[in-house]
């Protein structure tokens, strides 16, 4: 090895390993830049604000799903969710009493 980090015909000898190296480095610059540019240019506040369904045209509104808990995924009183399945996250359509 005579007091050499790498031995005789390593990685680092070829003719490849620095514009591999440089080029990698290029694209980890590039890459970085690109996503402070989507950061930048993103708005403020990532929270949107969710409007209640009007209260017209009801009848055949999603109901249910994997979010059913959440209040624009059930029906309003007088409605009923009419499911299309019978498992857990079914979703379905809401139907006059």
């Amino acid at each position: 090895m005579n007091g050499q980090l790498c031995p005789p015909g390593c990685c680092q000898n070829s003719r490849w390993f620095k514009p591999t190296v440089i080029i990698i480095g290029i694209l980890i610059v590039i890459g970085l830049f690109g996503n402070i540019c989507l950061l930048l240019k993103s708005p403020k506040s990532p929270i949107t604000q969710i409007t209640p369904t009007p209260t017209k045209g009801i009848e055949g509104r999603f109901c249910g799903g994997i979010a059913a808990n959440l209040p624009e995924n059930q029906c309003p009183t007088g409605y009923d969710c009419q499911l299309d399945g019978n498992y857990p996250d079914a979703g379905g359509i809401c139907v006059k009493r």
